[in-house]
């Protein structure tokens, strides 16, 4: 199979999604021509709701762990923990399918905010397109966390992790750790590739998108630390 990853236009739809990872410049130039992202949308979303149906057994147990050791077990409260587990992991499921949209809206928008000080006006679809392209890192992190889950104990689970919190001691808590588990070199490489597509299909610079989005993202995992601690 021919790959040419320098195409200037007419990106397949495999060219466009191995040059997310190989040559981004090219397939944000290829999208600010014709900006299709459904494809690649529902292939993202598809992968993520693979690897949530794979794991979901552990994670099932391990909600239930969870939801054990802050209930009485009472034959009250049996049904409702049963009914309250099912719902979880349904919205874990549901949230793992959805994950990728929400995350292109908000992203969407924010380089459209910013957009509006930097580079020509460009229509919010092509910086949703640029969005879809710059998740796909986040697939790799899916792939890592749905194998860092079927090895490690269900009772465990809230210690999987793709950032620094690998570093950390198990059983670590604090903002120090917190913050950890938020630097995510997966999240960078997102937040690099959103800023290189933002500046790519409104013709202009990449450092005000990369100051907006890396000011947003370090905003975002200070707060979430904050709020776990």
């Amino acid at each position: 199979m021919n790959i040419d990853l320098e195409a200037s236009a007419n990106m397949s739809f495999l060219q466009r999604i191995i040059g997310a990872f190989l040559n981004p410049r090219a397939v944000f130039e290829d999208v600010a021509k014709k900006p299709s992202w459904l494809p690649v949308l529902i292939f993202t979303c598809m992968i993520n709701l693979v690897f949530s149906l794979l794991t979901i057994s552990k994670t099932k147990e391990f909600i239930q762990i969870a939801m054990q050791a802050q209930m009485q077990t009472t034959p009250e409260s049996a049904d409702f923990m049963a009914i309250a587990v099912k719902t979880a992991t349904i919205s874990v499921v549901a949230g793992a399918a959805l994950s990728a949209v929400i995350f292109c809206l908000i992203a969407a928008g924010l380089l459209k905010l910013c957009n509006m000080f930097s580079g020509e006006p460009t229509p919010y679809r092509q910086f949703f397109a640029v969005s879809v392209y710059a998740y796909l890192p986040m697939i790799v992190a899916s792939v890592l966390g749905c194998i860092l889950i079927s090895l490690t104990p269900a009772a465990n689970l809230e210690e999987v992790s793709t950032g620094l919190y690998l570093l950390f001691p198990p059983g670590s808590t604090g903002f120090a750790a917190s913050l950890a588990r938020q630097i995510d070199p997966f999240y960078l490489w997102t937040v690099l590739l959103l800023s290189m597509g933002g500046a790519a299909v409104s013709r202009g610079k990449t450092k005000p998108y990369a100051i907006l989005m890396f000011a947003i993202w370090a905003i975002f995992a200070v707060g979430s630390a904050l709020l776990t601690t």
